[in-house]
């Protein structure tokens, strides 16, 4: 934010982004155009910015790091929402760790009060998670699906499959340190042989550290 900044385009911002790598590119949406520098007024309450992550990668973490935040006002903070997956995404060591698939992620960027965040938070908690465990997509499924997970700290991870009974039809990921951030695996829908599966409900389960949880899905033929 800037005294002599205005709240529409002027000589502070930057339009056509460039990109961060070949496959990365980081936009600032304002006005239906993509920006590279998006200036605004100053404002006592607060500002904030929609933002687009763009990379035909998948399954990679991108760490957006946030500089200067001693610089804020006292009674301001920083939110980043995903507003693919209504969720808030957490800070830690002054960075957000967002996990791209493959298309584009719509994020939202609020910096200000807490009453000028829940204003404008497009009724998205504001609160991050700590562990999370998504369902799957897409589900139902034939023949591949995938499985994503959040962790809030590095962590000790094992995915299982079991089938509705509680046997342990395949196990994706076995006692694997993996950092903070957001992570996906592939079920390819074969057991421990690598046959292909039945048809039916099967439950997929996490441990990370003290975390356990699971879900269900269902494998379409």
């Amino acid at each position: 934010m800037l005294k002599e900044a205005k709240n529409y385009s002027d000589k502070y911002d930057f339009l056509k982004p460039p990109p961060v790598t070949d496959n990365l590119r980081l936009s600032i949406i304002s006005n239906e155009k993509d920006y590279a520098q998006n200036v605004t007024a100053v404002s006592s309450e607060g500002v904030f910015w929609d933002l687009k992550l763009s990379s035909a990668l998948t399954n990679i973490n991108i760490a957006l790091q946030i500089d200067n935040l001693s610089s804020l006002p006292k009674d301001f903070n920083i939110w980043l929402l995903d507003k693919n997956r209504q969720i808030a995404i957490p800070l830690a060591d002054d960075k957000f760790i967002i996990n791209m698939n493959g298309d584009n992620k719509f994020l939202k960027l609020i910096v200000g009060t807490q009453k000028f965040a829940d204003q404008n938070s497009e009724n998205i908690s504001l609160v991050p998670f700590d562990y999370a465990l998504y369902q799957n997509y897409p589900n139902p499924f034939n023949p591949v699906t995938n499985i994503s997970y959040y962790l809030r700290e590095k962590s000790n991870v094992s995915v299982f499959i079991y089938d509705i009974l509680g046997r342990e039809i395949k196990s994706l990921i076995t006692n694997e340190f993996q950092n903070a951030g957001e992570h996906s695996i592939v079920w390819n829908g074969t057991n421990i042989l690598n046959n292909r599966a039945a048809s039916g409900i099967y439950i997929y389960k996490i441990i990370a550290n003290d975390f356990i949880y699971s879900k269900k899905m269902i494998l379409l033929k």
